[in-house]
């Protein structure tokens, strides 16, 4: 069967920034529920190049009645809801804005979307406003990237399932309601980038990243246990911190922890626990910074934790390092 395409009159070379959603001048602003059907898989949802400006689906959006990918290559905006009806999968070949208050839902059948495939990797989800997930999101093919503009993120114990693709990038955005198996699932650990992020954890929180990639500042939060498995990278000027009562758990597989550029990225102890029972941790380079009463746990294990004669450690005013169990503590 041919390709059908649906022209929504939208013109895909206007630069989109979060300032400018949605320009009343010129966008069309859809105020009911909108459904797009009668799709077939290879089905394209399509851009003539008209002047007028975009369309935003302002009460929400449901994809309905495809059996697999149906390309999106055109800018797509939703508030409230996106619904992905049976089967539905959406290749993004331009990005997915969500403008306002979104939930994104399907049904247990559902909710693959795939962020560029071929020529067109490199789409994005772009947010204006909270986003509460309602399900699984399965992200397939290309470098997954989420532009958070401040916002936040509900998982509501709801994870983003990365089967096929290359990497995972959150960028500006507050997580909550996390899933213990973390951001993406454990069955395809990926590469995974978060700058300037927060996580605010309600129970603990497995990081199953192949590398783990630190940009600006990432905080954990909360009374809970953060895991790191495999390999940590902290670039320039960027810190992970890790706020009262959290605690910083190293998994046996985890090996390496690299500086990247000028090394004057590090970590940021305030308050927290880490715990080495595990595995020795040696910081050789960057900064770490200990706040407040920081504990290092190492269940009775004899590990070690070691700065390194090129790491800089700051001790802040009234700081304290508890050592717990059988811990050796060493700045060389």
């Amino acid at each position: 069967m041919f390709n059908r395409y649906i022209f929504l009159f939208l013109f895909i070379f206007k630069i989109i920034l979060p300032a400018s959603y949605p320009n009343d001048a010129t966008d069309r602003l859809v105020n009911i529920f909108t459904t797009i059907q009668t799709l077939n898989a290879g089905d394209y949802v399509s851009s003539t190049g008209a002047t007028q400006g975009l369309c935003w689906f302002k009460a929400g959006i449901k994809i309905a009645g495809a059996s697999g990918l149906v390309n999106v290559a055109t800018p797509i905006f939703v508030d409230r809801e996106i619904y992905l009806d049976g089967q539905v999968s959406l290749n993004l070949q331009k990005d997915l804005i969500l403008s306002g208050s979104v939930r994104i839902c399907a049904d247990s059948t559902s909710g693959y979307i795939s962020f560029g495939t071929g020529v067109f990797v490199g789409s994005k989800l772009i947010l204006t406003g909270p986003v509460d997930l309602e399900t699984t999101v399965r992200c397939t093919f290309g470098a997954f990237e989420i532009q958070g503009n401040g916002n936040s993120i509900n998982m509501r114990q709801n994870t983003f399932y990365p089967s096929n693709a290359t990497s995972f990038k959150l960028n500006n955005c507050l997580l909550y309601n996390i899933p213990e198996l973390g951001l993406s699932n454990v069955a395809y650990p990926i590469f995974t980038d978060l700058d300037n992020v927060v996580l605010k954890l309600s129970n603990d929180l497995d990081a199953h990243s192949r590398s783990l990639t630190i940009n600006g500042d990432v905080s954990i939060l909360g009374p809970y246990i953060f895991t790191m498995y495999y390999s940590c990278s902290i670039n320039d000027a960027s810190f992970l911190h890790f706020e009262p009562e959290s605690t910083l758990f190293l998994n046996p597989t985890f090996k390496n922890l690299t500086f990247k550029g000028n090394k004057t990225g590090g970590f940021h102890f305030n308050g927290c626990t880490i715990d080495i029972s595990n595995a020795d941790l040696t910081i050789n380079e960057g900064n770490v910074i200990f706040e407040n009463e920081v504990r290092i746990y190492d269940g009775s294990n004899n590990k070690k934790f070691v700065i390194g004669p090129n790491c800089t450690a700051h001790i802040l005013g009234g700081a304290r390092v508890i050592l717990d169990g059988t811990t050796t503590f060493s700045i060389l």
